[in-house]
């Protein structure tokens, strides 16, 4: 556009010159025409116009009378010198216009001329700015392709420069498990020479409290002997003896405040003593809690070799395979799709102080869960795990519809065969506000994204089975990336150090829940591309209940307000097939908007 200006505010002037030096032409030669025509005929000249009309009006007999006049004067002009003057010099003034005429011709040629040369040089102005601006056109196409090679060349760097960090951080972990050892050895000497030097203490302690018990039976034995002799001494020596005794007396006397002063140090080495070995116990708990980690994490692989043996795989028609897992979770792969689906009641017991179920006559298994509040939640399955409602009910009897998929229930249909071949959004919002990193978003940026309305207008309302395993309908929602939360290979847990990362979360879930009680967040986990698609599957899906568990029972939100779901190693985040920490997440999204509630 800034182009274009230019170019316009250089022709505009130029056509407008070349407009007035036309004008300025054509005003010359018609001046030089009214000239002529106004300038008087030469002497014995009559006016073209007075000729015309005499001709007109003039009969024809007078034709002839017309010769004999010119011959006349010609006769006259022969014979006449006036009259040859006067013909000379109306040649003269023939001459003179004609001359004029053709000066006033050629200033009209020239100024012609010089507008078609105008018009030729604002032609090649135009010409050249169109050639500049196709120069300026290239030069950016050019610097675009920089820009272009060099991003790629940024992003190459990057990709090196991350492998180069994962080898590092693979050396410092090996290096760490080594330094661990070594601690664990030298803390292991150092536990044992210090139990040593606590044994070799006491023992000192003992003897000399042994000495001292000996020095005062021994000073008991010289006082009773003093006793003895001064009741015996004789009444002349009994002053000198008074005097001896008094001051054996204040020997004594110092000797006991020595040995008290001995037993003080005696009692400080024996709180030293016990203050070293208190630090010994000390970092032999920091040991074992060192020891407990190892094997807490041993565990995990444990724990997922276990899910693993205790998998009961079948084939039912058609060729679907159904794999059980030991906790009420059914894995189930239909060609090409694997999903997997649990059992939410456990979540459900967390706050609960009384549980019930009821079986009804159309095969639906109603649960209801009595929170210490007096609040009911009511969730209705059907023989499959499949959830037709759930509710909650106030003490005052207000019902309250979080899911209602009754109307969207079959009971012939599997929830693996839903499909609805939605197009994907439109995103007209910059992408840091439709994936929200967690780690750098405030906590009112947070309760925004879990309020904000889909990207784009929905048909209609869709059952919780369509939302859980439609993408392309749940990427009508913002969802909230949980990357400050991550797990370790193989493992589901939320560690003790991560769990207070989850506060700002849980404060902006609870904030939206007493704006409106009905809101139902969809938790999703996700694992990186290393294992069987089986196991990881298995595990993102205790990955996102995992976080459902932390939000409710350390910041107590209603768990009837969470669903979750694993994906896998779809959606990877960082594509790369081998194994990566920012894969193994889990996300958040709001999914009222598009969820049926009866309403």
């Amino acid at each position: 556009m800034k182009r274009s200006s230019s170019s316009l505010s250089v022709i505009v002037p130029i056509a407008i010159s070349v407009s007035i030096g036309a004008l300025l032409a054509q005003s010359l030669a018609v001046r030089a025409e009214l000239k002529l025509a106004q300038a008087p005929p030469p002497a014995g000249e009559v006016p073209p116009e007075e000729e015309k009309a005499k001709r007109k009006g003039r009969p024809k007999d007078e034709e002839p009378a017309k010769g004999q006049d010119a011959q006349r004067g010609g006769d006259r002009a022969k014979g006449d010198p006036r009259a040859k003057g006067d013909a000379d010099g109306g040649s003269k003034q023939a001459q003179e216009k004609k001359q004029r005429q053709e000066r006033a011709k050629d200033d009209a040629a020239r100024a012609a001329k010089q507008a078609q040369e105008d018009k030729q040089a604002q032609e090649e102005r135009q010409r050249e700015e169109r050639a500049r601006a196709e120069e300026e056109r290239r030069l950016q196409e050019r610097a675009k392709d920089e820009a272009a090679r060099a991003k790629a060349e940024t992003e190459r760097a990057r990709v090196k420069a991350e492998r180069k960090r994962k080898e590092d951080q693979d050396q410092r972990e090996a290096e760490r498990a080594s330094r661990e050892d070594a601690d664990r050895a030298k803390l292991t000497r150092e536990r044992k020479q210090a139990e040593e030097n606590a044994k070799a203490e006491e023992e000192e302690v003992r003897r000399e409290r042994a000495k001292l018990e000996q020095e005062r039976a021994k000073l008991r034995k010289e006082r009773e002997a003093a006793e003895r002799e001064r009741a015996k001494a004789q009444q002349a020596k009994q002053r000198q003896r008074e005097e001896e005794l008094k001051r054996e007396q204040e020997r004594l006397a110092g000797e006991e405040r020595r040995l008290k002063d001995l037993e003080d140090r005696l009692k400080q080495r024996g709180d030293r003593a016990r203050a070293l070995s208190e630090e010994q116990r000390r970092r032999a708990d920091e040991l074992r809690e060192r020891a407990n980690d190892l094997r807490t994490t041993e565990r995990r692989l444990e724990r997922l070799e276990d899910v693993q043996r205790q998998r009961q795989r079948r084939v039912e028609e058609g060729g679907r395979i159904i794999i059980d897992e030991p906790d009420r979770r059914r894995i189930v792969k239909d060609k090409e799709r694997m999903v997997i689906r649990h059992d939410e009641s456990e979540r459900f017991r967390l706050l609960a102080r009384d549980v019930r179920s009821e079986r009804r006559r159309d095969g639906i298994t109603v649960y209801t869960f009595t929170r210490g509040d007096g609040i009911l939640i009511v969730s209705e399955v059907d023989d499959d795990g499949r959830l037709i409602r759930r509710y909650r009910r106030t003490p005052q009897g207000r019902q309250i519809m979080l899911i209602d998929n009754s109307r969207f229930y079959r009971r012939d249909r599997a929830f693996f065969e839903i499909s609805l071949n939605l197009p994907p959004p439109v995103i007209r919002i910059p992408r840091e506000r439709y994936i929200v990193e967690y780690s750098r978003a405030s906590e009112d940026e947070i309760y925004e994204t879990l309020l904000a309305p889909p990207v784009e207008r929905l048909a209609r309302t869709y059952s919780l089975d369509e939302i859980r395993y439609s993408h392309e309908l749940r990427a009508r929602m913002r969802r909230i990336d949980l990357d400050e939360i991550n797990f370790e290979f193989g493992s589901w847990e939320v560690t003790a150090d991560q769990m207070p990362k989850l506060e700002r979360l849980a404060r902006a879930i609870n904030r939206v829940l007493r704006r409106s009680p009905d809101e139902v967040f969809l938790i999703e986990g996700y694992t990186d591309a290393v294992g069987s698609e089986e196991d990881n599957l298995s595990l993102s899906d205790r990955r996102a209940e995992a976080v459902a568990v932390v939000l409710t029972e350390e910041f107590r939100v209603p768990p009837e307000n969470l669903v979750t779901q694993g994906y896998g190693e779809q959606f990877l985040k960082v594509e790369t097939e081998g194994p990566e920490r920012a894969n193994r997440r889990v996300a958040i999204r709001r999914i009222t908007p598009m969820l049926s509630q009866g309403r």
